[in-house]
């Protein structure tokens, strides 16, 4: 599991760069306390939609909480359909199989939140919240047992 969740955060750190057009904004800390695990990855850049909808295979996106659904999926990346990129949420996926998790994924003015027991992307809840530039990652994940 730390293989992997660490492998998470590489790829959400590598996205500060290769994505958020605000890389001296990005920032990376963990928080690890008795059986849980905290990180966060973040940015003050162009945010998921913005970013997403610079290729135009995304640019009928209509807002920030169909960008978030749609990024969390393997093989979408601002680049493209046929670049072969954009499997870098799926490391935190395997990293939290069987574990209990709380995932927020928040850009513009909406949250994507998963929570609870081995965390998917079918769990989803898609929220509108007020507008905060960038991209946040928060994911704190516990051992049940």
């Amino acid at each position: 599991m730390a293989q992997q969740l660490v492998g998470a955060i590489g790829e959400l750190e590598d996205n500060i760069h290769l994505h958020s057009q605000a890389v001296d904004t990005g920032y990376v800390g963990y928080r690890a306390g008795n059986n849980e695990f905290e990180f966060v990855v973040a940015d003050a850049g162009v945010g998921i939609l913005n970013s997403l909808k610079s290729c135009p295979d995304y640019a009928d996106l209509k807002d920030a909480g169909d960008a978030l659904q749609f990024a969390l999926q393997d093989g979408v990346s601002r680049y493209g359909r046929s670049a072969q990129r954009g499997c870098g949420f799926r490391p935190i996926f395997v990293g939290l199989a069987n574990l209990m998790g709380m995932l927020r994924f928040r850009s513009g003015d909406h949250v994507l939140v998963i929570d609870g027991q081995s965390p998917d992307l079918a769990m989803a809840r898609v929220q509108q919240r007020a507008n905060l530039p960038g991209f946040v990652t928060s994911i704190t994940c516990r051992n049940p047992g």
